[in-house]
């Protein structure tokens, strides 16, 4: 029997450890390692809840990603760019979506 994703996990999915993960290493003042997730500088943008889910991100440089959650087969797909965040908001449904790994 497949254990099926909740909404949570695949909204945190870059933060789950694996093989794959991309993870940028920090050392504090004090020497000790500081682990960051290479999505800490996006900040949340838009919301669209029905199916599947949308979540748009924007950093302060215009750089915008934006996660699309499949609930019914748990799946999280990521599409990303560097500009015009707004048109590709509104045209999301017909990105191109990929792995967290694959897009970062």
């Amino acid at each position: 029997m497949a254990i099926q994703k909740s909404i949570h996990d695949l909204q945190n999915e870059e933060h789950v450890e694996s093989a794959n993960a991309k993870r940028v290493v920090n050392v504090d003042g004090n020497g000790d390692i500081v682990a960051t997730s290479i999505l800490d500088d996006y900040a949340l943008a838009d919301f669209d809840v029905g199916e599947p889910i949308y979540v748009g991100k924007l950093d302060k440089d215009g750089n915008w990603l934006i996660k699309k959650i499949d609930t019914t087969i748990g799946q999280a797909l990521y599409a990303k760019g560097g500009a015009d965040y707004a048109t590709n908001w509104g045209d999301k449904a017909s990105l191109t979506y990929d792995t967290f790994e694959n897009t970062f």
